[in-house]
């Protein structure tokens, strides 16, 4: 494994709450997670990165961005998946009662386990792990690896 993906696989586990740990703070620290390998994405394909950062582009402008630059048929999956988890963070941000907060969790689960297997530990672990194959996904598209 590249050491800039294990340090990446490093911080996840770091950052991203263990097993039995609130959902809400998985998805939100995993949010940031994935924007800051979109933001590295993203400043990999520009000739001037600092213009793109200073942008400060919303996360999904910024999604949409490096969609565009990456973008590959096989990969709609991560997009997809990406895009659901930036909704549930949005609920979770603006609303102090989310309704149907768990059948969004499972659907952005069932996105991403379809493509990389199901795994049978408990939810909030399948949650990390859907975020981190995620995030491993952005980092080799723009690190010129298949993932």
């Amino acid at each position: 494994m590249p050491s800039a993906l294990l340090e990446l696989m490093v911080r996840i586990m770091t950052h991203l709450p263990a097993e039995d740990s609130d959902l809400t703070l998985i998805v939100l620290k995993g949010h940031l997670v994935l924007e800051e390998e979109l933001n590295s994405a993203v400043a990999s394909r520009v000739d001037h990165p600092k213009h793109i950062l200073d942008a400060e582009l919303e996360f999904a402008q910024l999604l949409f961005v490096a969609k565009a630059l990456f973008f590959r048929a096989g990969d709609s999956w991560v997009w997809s998946g990406i895009k659901k988890l930036n909704s549930i963070r949005n609920v979770l941000a603006h609303t102090l009662e989310p309704k149907n907060l768990d059948e969004k969790l499972q659907e952005f689960v069932e996105t991403v386990e379809k493509n990389i297997g199901v795994d049978r530990n408990s939810f909030a672990e399948r949650l990390r792990r859907s975020i981190a194959m995620l995030a491993a996904r952005v980092h080799r598209l723009h690190n010129g690896h298949e993932a």
